[in-house]
């Protein structure tokens, strides 16, 4: 089985504001051509901008679930921030309906654009790009992000044949657990609403296995040996320091 939630939004209802994308004053055309890493070690060098650094904790509780004739496997995960900066997502002030598909089921709901804010070490916003969209989750009756992680189960080895997929394209980002980077800074994200997520560094964002989508469809597989991966941001529409380790 394929977890899919996709955001379905009419472009007549829901105007893009491009001017909150708009690059900051005195951003240059040499700044404008670069991407990832080396954007964040320029924004770094010039504005003082901390970039975030994602990366996906090795699956945890990992355990079967038996019902209605099908098998399920569920999983903890949790997204870390091992960079100097926040990942700050802000909501785009602009909500319209919109449509939420998981699990075959359709979804009414609403949805706004999202934007990723990297900020100084005095919190002050220093640049700003497009971060996907915002919707408003049915089942969690709170707002998530889009396009956060994937799941993939494949069998014999990390590169073998893929066997099971789960695009857990939405999450609420939160700061929830503490200890990477040796940081003890008190939490700063702890709201899931469409005006502001994000994940200070040193933290985590954890989804327990019993949450609603944590879960891949394993009814029809042999026995045998399987490996399951995380892999944060597949679109790669945040900004960090490092998109190798996600």
């Amino acid at each position: 089985m394929r977890v899919q939630t996709k955001a379905l939004i009419a472009t007549s209802a829901l105007i893009l504001s491009m001017s909150s994308f708009m690059p900051m004053p005195g951003f240059s055309q040499t700044r404008q051509q670069l991407a990832g890493a080396e954007l964040c070690s320029y924004l770094k060098a010039t504005l003082g901008g901390l970039c975030p650094d994602i990366t996906e904790e090795a699956p945890a509780h990992l355990n079967v679930q038996r019902a209605q004739k099908l098998e399920w496997l569920r999983f903890t995960s949790t997204h870390w921030n091992e960079g100097e900066g926040p990942l700050q997502i802000r909501g785009g002030g602009q909500v319209s309906a919109c449509q939420v598909e998981e699990n075959g089921v359709i979804h009414d709901t609403v949805c706004t654009f999202s934007t990723q804010e990297v900020l100084d070490a005095n919190r002050k916003v220093v640049y700003s790009q497009p971060a996907g969209v915002a919707l408003f989750h049915p089942e969690h009756n709170h707002w998530h992000q889009d396009n956060v992680a994937d799941f993939v189960l494949r069998s014999d080895s990390l590169n073998g044949p893929v066997v099971g997929k789960a695009t857990k394209v939405t999450y609420c980002l939160i700061d929830y657990d503490s200890g990477k980077n040796g940081l003890t800074q008190e939490k700063f994200y702890f709201e899931c609403n469409g005006d502001m997520q994000g994940i200070s560094p040193g933290f985590g964002d954890e989804y327990h296995h019993a949450t609603h989508g944590q879960e891949i469809e394993i009814t029809k597989l042999p026995p045998g040996t399987y490996y399951l991966t995380h892999e944060a941001d597949p679109t790669n529409k945040w900004l960090e320091t490092n998109d190798a380790n996600n």
